[in-house]
């Protein structure tokens, strides 16, 4: 699986990168086929999103979500993605 990480009015720090790697690093527990994935990280006033665009089983996936945390947008995406 490879990850691009890009943001959006935010700067990637390290750890931020490290979060997101770490996290959607539960997916390879579902022996799926994960081909690339892009991960879109805002800011816009309070709301913080995360974006994932890409291809699971050779199929399209999209998930968006937003909350007032950065993080906390991280885990709602692993979890819709998850679903």
């Amino acid at each position: 699986m490879t990850l691009r990480i890009t943001g959006r009015h935010l700067d990637i720090t390290p750890a931020l990168r490290e979060y997101v790697q770490t996290r959607f690093q539960r997916l390879n527990r579902y022996d799926l086929k994960v081909g690339s994935l892009q991960v879109v990280l805002g800011v816009e006033k309070l709301r913080h999103t995360a974006e994932v665009v890409g291809t699971v089983n050779g199929k399209p996936l999209q998930a968006k979500t937003s909350t007032r945390e950065m993080y906390a947008s991280i885990d709602e995406l692993i979890d819709r993605v998850d679903a």
